[in-house]
C-alpha cells in the first residue's frame, strides 16, 4: 500500500485560518505590557487595539484577540480590522459569525473583492455552495478576469462532484495568473486522482513557483512512481528526505520502491525512519516486516506483523503473512 499527501482543498479547514493570518505580519512587540501601556495613554488609538488583537491571537489567546479586534473596529472600521476579525472567528471554529464580520464589510465598503473572496471561502467552510457561486458570479461582474475567484469556484464544482468544471476553473485561474501555485496543484490533484499523466507537468509548474513546497515534491515523486518513472520518483523522494528529514512519507515511499526493487536492506533504513518519525502507521511494519521476511529474518518480521496487527488488528494482508512466515514457506 502506498501513501501520498493530496492537498486539495487545505485552506477550507485550518489551513485556511492559519494561511490567512500568515499573512499580517508579525507583531513586533514581545509582550503584552507593551499595548497595555500603551493603550492606557492612547485608549482611542484603533491601531494599538488591532495589533494588541493581533498579537494575542498569535500567542493562542484567541478569544481575548476577538475582543480588542472588535475594540479596534468599534473606535475606526477598516476593512483589514474586519478581515483579521473574521479570521479569528474560524481560528475559534464560529464560522456563522464570521461570515457575519465579512457582511460588515460588504455592508460598509461595498464591491470591496477581498472581502467577497472572503465571504466565499467562508460559504464554502459553511458548505453553502449555492451561495458561493453567487457571490462568485458577482465578483465576475466587477472582475471577470479574477485568477482567485476562479480557483474557488473550483472548489465550488469539486465539492459539488462536477469534475469537469473544477478542472477548467482551476485551469482559467492558472491562465489568467500563470504564477498562481496553488492552481497548478489543484490541477495536479485531480489529474493524479484521475490516473492522468498531465499530473506531472502541473506539478512541476507548481514545483517551479515553490521549490520549497515539499508536500506538492513528495506528490510529484508519486506521480511519477504511479506513471513508471521509478528513477525519477525516487531522486525526489531521497531530495525531501534530505531537506525535510520529519517527513515520513516519502521515507515511507521511497522504502517501497526499493523493497520492491530487491534492495531490501536499504529499503529497511528508509523504512523504519519512516517508523521512527510515526510509529502508529501499520503499513510501515508491514513493508518492513516483508524486507525482513525477504532477508531471511523470521524473527524480526514476525515482530513487526504482530506490531501491525496491534495497530490494525483486521489488517489482512499482515494476518496472511504472519501465517506463511510462521509455517516456514
Amino acid at each position: 500500500m502506498t501513501r501520498f499527501i493530496i492537498i486539495l482543498f487545505c485552506f477550507i479547514l485550518s489551513c485556511t485560518n492559519k494561511q490567512e493570518l500568515s499573512k499580517i505580519p508579525l507583531v513586533i512587540e514581545d509582550s503584552l505590557d507593551y499595548f497595555e501601556n500603551e493603550i492606557e495613554k492612547s485608549p482611542e488609538n484603533d491601531s494599538l487595539w488591532y495589533r494588541k488583537g493581533i498579537f494575542l491571537i498569535q500567542h493562542q489567546s484567541v478569544d481575548t484577540g476577538i475582543k480588542a479586534l472588535e475594540k479596534a473596529i468599534q473606535i475606526k472600521r477598516k476593512p483589514e480590522y474586519y478581515f483579521s476579525l473574521s479570521d479569528a472567528y474560524l481560528l475559534a471554529i464560529e464560522s456563522q459569525k464570521a461570515e457575519s464580520v465579512i457582511d460588515s464589510v460588504n455592508y460598509y465598503f461595498p464591491n470591496n473583492i477581498d472581502a467577497l473572496l472572503k465571504k466565499a471561502r467562508i460559504q464554502l467552510v459553511l458548505k453553502k455552495h449555492m451561495n458561493a457561486l453567487a457571490t462568485l458570479d458577482y465578483i465576475f461582474t466587477l472582475d471577470p478576469e479574477n485568477a482567485d475567484a476562479n480557483y474557488l469556484a473550483g472548489h465550488v464544482f469539486f465539492e459539488q462532484g462536477d469534475t469537469g468544471r473544477a478542472i477548467k476553473s482551476y485551469q482559467r485561474s492558472v491562465d489568467l495568473n500563470p504564477e498562481f501555485v496553488n492552481g497548478w496543484i489543484q490541477l495536479g490533484d485531480i489529474m493524479l486522482s484521475l490516473k492522468n499523466r498531465r499530473a506531472i507537468d502541473y506539478y512541476k509548474n507548481a514545483i517551479r513557483l515553490d521549490s520549497n513546497n515539499f508536500e506538492t515534491r513528495h506528490n510529484l515523486a508519486y506521480a511519477m512512481q504511479s506513471f513508471g518513472q521509478f528513477i525519477e520518483a525516487k531522486d525526489l523522494y531521497r531530495l525531501n528526505t534530505i531537506k525535510h528529514p520529519e517527513y515520513e512519507l516519502s521515507f515511507y515511499n521511497l522504502g517501497l520502491i526499493l523493497q520492491k526493487e530487491d534492495s531490501c536492506q536499504l529499503a529497511v533504513e528508509f523504512l523504519s525512519r519512516a517508523i521512527q518519525i510515526n510509529s502508529k502507521e501499520a503499513s510501515s511494519y508491514l513493508n518492513r516486516a516483508k524486507c525482513f521476511y525477504q532477508l531471511g529474518s523470521k524473527i524480526r518480521a514476525i515482530e513487526d506483523l504482530k506490531k501491525a496487527l496491534q495497530i490494525y488488528p483486521e489488517y489482512k494482508e499482515a494476518k496472511e503473512l504472519i501465517a506463511k512466515v510462521n509455517l516456514g514457506k
